[in-house]
């Protein structure tokens, strides 16, 4: 079943080099996800293409995973003017699956010209040091798990101006994409249709301008009573209507 949980790469932007604006382009293209999901989840994966995950009203389906590319990669190393400065990927090395990762990463970004230094933390470590802008990363694995079903949970809290050092770790921004995620966030349930629509307007100015290198979307296995049937949206958590109020939201990770 398809959770609403998802797993990417960030890029410390304040930080060089992640801080050229053709670094982060040249994170989405040099390494194969679906050799990371077959090998990490043994294949239990749908490949990201955005923050959302497909059960949260808003996900914008047009939008397609970056693609393969090594060839681009290099090019936009080249554009952005990277000269060979050391990058640390800090990642979570709490379990087999996230060690196997990074180095599946990190050996398709050394394979393009990237000089890739791994860091690996404990689960008692990793988030407080990720969540501190005075230490220092160039690039970080990190997973969001929704506090609340809504585009909100994710597109401000991850990428949004207001959680810069808190949430939004890698300090992305946009103008236009912080505009239509907070005035989606300012109308009322009954206009939810044009909600939605901001988010995927949104989602589509964070994935061109490569906001995040985004890896894939958790699926969970479940055993259900042939008898009594159950919906998956019920299973992963998900709510058809929302109480109305966005202030009312809780916010922060739920890690």
């Amino acid at each position: 079943l398809p959770s609403t949980v998802c797993s990417t790469l960030l890029s410390n932007r304040p930080s060089p080099p992640c801080n050229n604006v053709g670094m982060p382009l040249a994170f989405t293209s040099p390494w194969k996800r679906q050799l990371i999901d077959k090998t990490t989840t043994n294949a239990g994966a749908q490949i990201a293409s955005q923050p959302l995950p497909p059960l949260i009203p808003g996900y914008n389906s047009s939008i397609q995973p970056f693609p393969y590319d090594p060839t681009q990669a290099k090019a936009l190393l080249k554009s952005a003017g990277y000269n060979g400065a050391p990058i640390t990927f800090i990642y979570l090395a709490d379990n087999s699956d996230h060690i196997r990762m990074a180095d599946m990463i990190q050996q398709q970004l050394q394979a393009v010209g990237m000089k890739v230094t791994l860091k690996p933390f404990n689960s008692g470590s990793y988030w407080s040091y990720e969540d501190d802008p005075t230490n220092p990363f160039n690039i970080a694995w990190t997973d969001w798990f929704q506090d609340y079903p809504d585009g909100q949970d994710f597109l401000e809290n991850l990428l949004g101006k207001e959680a810069f050092n808190a949430t939004n770790v890698g300090e992305w921004t946009d103008p236009t994409f912080q505009k239509l995620i907070d005035t989606a966030d300012a109308l009322p349930a009954s206009q939810d249709a044009t909600r939605y629509a901001d988010f995927q307007q949104a989602e589509t100015i964070a994935h061109n301008k490569a906001a995040w290198a985004y890896i894939y979307y958790y699926w969970n296995d479940a055993l259900v009573q042939p008898f009594q049937p159950v919906a998956a949206e019920a299973l992963v958590g998900r709510v058809a209507g929302r109480d109305g109020e966005h202030d009312e939201r809780e916010q922060g990770p739920d890690r």
